[in-house]
């Protein structure tokens, strides 16, 4: 697979569909994943229940997981953040700018 897209900025909605659209649907065709058993688990983030996004998510015919709100503990990217950040303190200095950091996150 190829590297992920890298952030610009703030994530808004139409970056986060811009992401969905070149690394979730590259993903799953090199994986050899139907859309049609897909069910796709994403936060109640604003960008994410944006309607610019359920439009994307309708018109690829991509299920989505309802996410109740308030429920960190069952969300695993959050241990994912948890872990990563674990990782991170492992330098001894904090990187300098955001491609430092892409680096760091790359290498782990």
């Amino acid at each position: 697979m190829g590297v992920p897209s890298e952030i610009e900025g703030w994530m808004d909605a139409e970056q986060y569909v811009a992401i969905l659209e070149g690394d979730l649907l590259q993903s799953m065709k090199e994986s050899g994943i139907p859309k049609d058993e897909v069910i796709f688990q994403q936060d109640n983030d604003p960008k994410h229940t944006s309607r610019r996004a359920q439009i994307w998510f309708e018109e690829q015919q991509i299920k989505l997981f309802h996410w109740p709100a308030q429920l960190p503990d069952h969300n695993p990217i959050e241990h994912t953040w948890n872990h990563l950040k674990k990782c991170l303190l492992g330098y001894e200095r904090a990187p300098t700018g955001v491609h430092q950091l892409w680096n760091r996150i790359m290498v782990k």
